[in-house]
């Protein structure tokens, strides 16, 4: 099995110098974490083997082409997707940094809608899908990273349909209500694009009910338990919050080369408090109001003059394009003025630098500052948050409540990025923390984010990949008459499994119209009569109503989908209870309870509580009505429910599953097999069933069942032909239901 990578940019820049061909490795959270977990991804796949495809980092010439594609394979394991400067203005600063960034953002104010740009973004892809389609293999795992690609998964699907293909999206994904500003087509596309994947991960819950509910209001389809059925395949939706290399930053402090940085920062700085703002040039990131809240902080706090810095840190980025320039200059100026107006001539406010630090001396930074202040507008992670947090045991984080990463590391100080007074009070309460506070604070973090590392994105996400085995629902046939007459009539024990509502009978205003009529009830009597066949109904209905209706029957009964079943005369409570969702709520609840310190997941056998009686007061309140969100949006359209109780949330089962009778029944040994249906909840009968049963979709849709039939009425005159089959022949059957097949 090899790994297939596939990102806007390779890991390296493709540098030419006269005619030699170099490489330097690429800046970018997304390069720099991906490949820093490439060894985890090897083991995952189980194969040394990997490809990363992107775009080199400039405009190769025709003529150098093949000698860079065949250095780069060969050095780097590295695949090289061409484009011209022409695609790449159009492309990256057009669509994707003009349209798809602000609007993903939540800055509607700022996004472009150029056709033009569009349209070279679906090139772009395209030219990706062609690079990359000559090389895939049987074998091979296919992952797409982020916002420049999400054509790129389906486009890839429609040629290889039986390729796992999995996409992550490391920025934010908007409501519906933003995304939805896009042009009808466009959106569309981009949605449909990425259903081409398997398995979509976020870095968070709330971008994934985003995206969820986008759908639904999009394509009216919705989500059960996070899979989508889309075009005949399962679609998997899942969160993976990216991570850091824990331990390269938690050990940076002991290295030599780091050591030096730290002295000399000592010794420039001396006792003064060191407060850090490090951030790549963007206006997501809410760098003008973080130095307002710095300059209203200093106008406040007169007695802290000359006893604190601000060092400010800030990454080019996107050069060239009209918004980025207007950041970096209102930056420069507002750091001039504060500068002015408080510094005086041995103290500087803000020290200022714009560039790239390497790994050195970013570690230096974090190992010596006091304070960070990250305090993004939104953000899809913000792994300097994180990375701080592992290098500086007793430093204090300020987080903004709109960056990702506040999900898992909200038990520090968390302010809202566009209050300027909290943000300044805040960085005088973190000032003003005690050693001791500081770290009672970040020792759980630090566990934290030992636990969920890099590794552990990369290792859980292909993972879930591999492991989710994409189930393609199969579009269902026409019913083949005669082999099932055939089938039914050379047969000596019989199981017929039926729902009732939109099976037997069709939907009516008022349910209670719904009763079976005498000639269902002859056919279903005449049925039960015949000693080989054994008839069961298994609906939603109370216990009460099929009584009513069937008790003068010789069928088995199965009331709201199999939590009551009718044996020897008796009604039953079935005890055993579908628990295949606990595997994924339990990933989710014991998440949380990493997050919130005092609290632990309780599992019981058909249940989950997320307890938090020993949990911190004043965190508990907005992590659990957050777990509660979560829980009943994610299991919104399935039999479950989330309900609160004391000092908890517990989630539970509240209706039974199909396949729970379905497989009761099938321990015994059938050498026929009929089951029928018309809705999604009839979908977990479907699965369990043997390969040879006669599964029957009544109308047409997406399903499981290997056939349908048009409505009710075929169904109904199937099972009286059925009733009949031993006192005469098939040709009436056949003749009525099934001359047009």
């Amino acid at each position: 099995m090899r790994l297939i990578i596939v990102s806007n940019r390779l890991p390296v820049v493709v540098e030419k110098e006269g005619e030699n061909i170099n490489f330097k490795s690429s800046a970018g959270g997304l390069v720099q974490g991906l490949s820093s977990s490439l060894e985890t991804l090897q083991s995952s796949t189980g194969s040394k083997n990997y490809t990363w495809a992107g775009w080199p980092g400039t405009t190769v010439d025709d003529e150098k082409k093949n000698l860079v594609k065949d250095k780069l394979l060969k050095e780097l394991n590295a695949l090289p997707v061409f484009l011209k400067e022409t695609e790449m203005e159009k492309f990256y600063l057009g669509f994707c940094n003009s349209t798809l960034w602000p609007l993903f953002h939540s800055l509607p104010n700022l996004a472009t809608f150029d056709k033009e740009n569009f349209d070279e973004y679906t090139a772009v892809n395209e030219k990706f899908r062609d690079t990359i389609l000559p090389i895939v293999q049987k074998d091979d795992v296919i992952w797409i990273h982020d916002y420049h690609l999400m054509l790129l998964p389906n486009l890839l699907r429609e040629l290889l349909p039986d390729t796992p293909i999995g996409f992550f999206l490391h920025i934010p994904f908007p409501p519906f209500e933003i995304y939805r500003l896009m042009p009808r087509e466009w959106r569309g596309k981009l949605l449909h694009g990425l259903m081409g994947a398997d398995l979509i991960g976020f870095h968070t819950y709330g971008y994934m009910l985003n995206f969820l509910r986008t759908f639904e209001r999009t394509e009216g389809i919705e989500n059960k338990f996070g899979h989508i059925e889309w075009k005949g395949r399962d679609v998997k939706i899942g969160v993976f919050p990216i991570g850091i290399d824990f331990e390269k930053y938690n050990s940076a402090p002991e290295k030599p080369e780091v050591k030096v940085n730290i002295d000399n920062l000592a010794k420039s700085i001396g006792d003064k408090k060191v407060i850090l703002s490090i951030d790549r040039l963007d206006y997501s990131k809410g760098i003008l109001n973080r130095l307002k809240a710095f300059e209203l902080f200093l106008d406040k706090n007169p007695d802290w003059h000359k006893k604190v810095i601000l060092i400010a840190i800030i990454v080019p980025s996107r050069i060239g394009v009209y918004e980025y320039q207007k950041t970096k200059e209102n930056t420069d100026m507002l750091i001039g003025s504060i500068n002015g107006k408080f510094g005086t001539i041995d103290w500087t406010p803000i020290l200022y630098q714009f560039k790239n630090l390497p790994f050195e001396e970013l570690a230096a930074l974090y190992s010596s500052g006091d304070v960070l202040l990250v305090t993004p507008l939104m953000d899809g992670m913000n792994l300097v948050s994180k990375e701080y947090v592992a290098t500086k045991g007793n430093g204090v984080l300020i987080l903004s409540e709109c960056a990702g990463s506040y999900e898992e590391l909200r038990n520090t100080i968390t302010v809202n990025p566009n209050d300027i007074k909290e943000m300044a009070s805040s960085i005088k309460k973190a000032l003003e923390l005690t050693d001791e506070e500081k770290i009672k604070i970040n020792t759980p973090l630090q566990a934290y984010l030992k636990k969920y590392s890099i590794h552990w994105w990369a290792e859980k996400f292909i993972k879930s990949l591999i492991e989710k085995k994409p189930g393609t629902i199969k579009a269902p046939k026409t019913l083949p008459g005669t082999s099932l007459i055939n089938d039914y009539s050379a047969t000596r024990k019989r199981l017929i499994i039926l729902d009732y509502d939109g099976t037997l009978a069709s939907f009516t205003s008022n349910p209670d119209d719904a009763k079976p009529t005498d000639a269902i009830i002859k056919i279903l009597d005449n049925l039960s009569q015949n000693s080989k066949n054994k008839i069961a109904i298994i609906s939603g209905r109370s216990k009460e109503t099929l009584d009513k209706w069937f008790q003068e029957l010789k069928i088995e009964l199965f009331a709201e989908h199999g939590i009551y079943h009718k044996k020897d005369n008796k009604w039953e409570l079935s005890i055993k209870l579908d628990t295949a969702w606990k595997e994924e709520v339990l990933r989710i609840l014991e998440m949380y309870a990493d997050r919130l310190p005092g609290s632990f997941v309780e599992e019981k056998e058909y249940s989950l509580v997320f307890n938090y009686r020993s949990g911190d007061k004043n965190l508990s309140s907005s992590v659990v009505s957050e777990v509660y969100d979560i829980l009943t949006n994610i299991i919104a359209n399935t039999e479950l429910e989330a309900v609160l109780i004391d000092k908890g949330v517990e989630i539970k089962s509240t209706a039974g599953n199909k396949s729970m009778p379905t497989l009761r029944m099938l321990k015994e040994s059938f050498d026929f097999i009929l089951a029928a249906g018309d809705d999604s909840i009839d979908e977990d009968m479907f699965r369990v069933l043997p390969e040879k049963a006669y599964s029957i979709r009544v109308g047409v849709g997406e399903t499981s069942a290997k056939y349908y039939v048009k409505d009710t009425n075929e169904m109904v005159s199937l099972l009286n032909e059925l009733s009949k089959i031993e006192k005469s022949t098939l040709g009436s059957f056949l003749k009525e239901v099934f001359r047009k097949s």
